[in-house]
């Protein structure tokens, strides 16, 4: 009886410490992740930011005539705010009611 008590004792002391490691790991690996993720969103701000900046210094570059004419041309595609052919081909057409 005693030799059962121990040993239900030692599983029970063994259960405990071993969750509490389980516990204890996931709240690292949260952080981590978390940590990763501000990295990869500074990345992309970063990406997006120099994106900007490369249009605009590229507008900056263009003589006066052709950048009147960048900005006609953006204005006349803003007008038409059809999506591309090729969505309009492909696109999933919806289940009739």
């Amino acid at each position: 009886m005693k030799l059962i008590l121990r040993r239900l004792s030692l599983f029970f002391v063994f259960i405990v410490i071993g969750s509490a490691t389980l516990v204890a790991q996931p709240r690292a690996v949260k952080k981590a992740e978390r940590k990763q993720e501000q990295i990869e969103r500074k990345e992309k701000r970063a990406a997006n930011r120099a994106i900007r900046n490369g249009k605009k210094r590229h507008l900056e570059v263009q003589s006066d005539d052709v950048r009147k004419r960048i900005k006609k041309n953006k204005k006349m595609s803003s007008r038409y705010g059809r999506e591309p052919f090729y969505k309009r081909w492909f696109k999933r057409k919806k289940p009739k009611r």
